[in-house]
């Protein structure tokens, strides 16, 4: 999958202290976007069970409370970001993961079905941050 950055422990990233994934690619131009450099759909190519290792070793190292999916715009990468949750699962045995996405889209580009299988993959709740009405 294309990484644009990977933060061990952080707590500017979602509720408690977190791991952030960055991924690297988006298309939507939100107004305001704090992260340009990450809307090109090209960069760091990472696997996924090394990816999912890092945010496992900074659990360990650092106490993480969870993992925070942003970047660019996870839900456009949807099968990358199904497989990293399942992985994340198997290795933990989904005994920490939980996750929030801190992407901004317009809900017209949105497509339900890849939400309710992420959704349903992580066993609990994904937070979206909805847009603001300036982006709707």
């Amino acid at each position: 999958m294309l990484l644009h950055a990977f933060i061990p422990a952080s707590r500017a990233n979602g509720p408690g202290l977190r791991s952030a994934v960055f991924f690297q690619g988006c298309t939507l131009v939100c107004h305001n976007c704090f992260n340009p450099d990450s809307h090109p759909f090209s960069g760091a190519d990472v696997t996924i069970p090394a990816l999912a290792e890092r945010v496992l070793q900074a659990h360990k190292e650092h106490g993480t409370e969870g993992v925070t999916f942003s970047g660019g715009e996870p839900m456009q990468r949807a099968p990358a970001l199904l497989e990293l949750i399942g992985t994340l699962r198997q290795m933990a045995s989904g005994k920490f993961i939980s996750a929030s996405t801190q992407g901004m889209y317009q809900y017209k580009e949105t497509q339900p079905a890849p939400r309710r299988r992420i959704m349903r993959d992580l066993g609990g709740p994904l937070t979206v941050m909805p847009p603001s009405k300036s982006e709707v």
